[in-house]
């Protein structure tokens, strides 16, 4: 595992990847904030990324630039699945387990792609060789 390591990450966003970024089942302003920030950075440089949250979220983050972009997986499950499947790298934010993701557990825990975890919780499971964790 790789711990704090940007240029790692760097590395692997130097040429054009399929991403998918995931935040946590009910997801809150941290994890639709977070998510949909990295959609439009990694957007900017040529990456295909997609935001896919476990379910829905309430109306009053509906607002958030992109949000029409985002996949909800218990809505869309085969969609969902297809581009986790596709993805060379998962981002996942503001959780440090995959429990934490509902249904997607088994999917994301089966997923042959890079996964970086991107969290500020304390003692995340140790599922991504690429750990960027800042605590609260």
């Amino acid at each position: 595992m790789i711990k704090d390591n940007i240029s790692a990450i760097k590395q692997l966003l130097s040429t054009p990847k399929n991403i998918v970024i995931v935040p946590h089942k009910n997801p809150d302003g941290d994890a639709i904030g977070s998510t949909l920030g990295l959609y439009h950075y990694l957007k900017k440089y040529s990456h295909n990324a997609q935001v896919i949250t476990p379910n829905d979220y309430p109306d009053f983050l509906k607002w958030v630039p992109g949000e029409d972009t985002i996949i909800k997986y218990d809505a869309t499950t085969e969609d969902s699945n297809k581009a986790i499947d596709n993805a060379d790298i998962i981002f996942t934010l503001d959780f440090n387990a995959f429990h934490r993701t509902g249904q997607m557990e088994s999917v994301l825990e089966n997923s042959k792609a890079i996964k970086i975890l991107i969290d500020h919780h304390q003692e995340p499971d140790d599922y991504a060789p690429i750990v960027t964790a800042m605590l609260a």
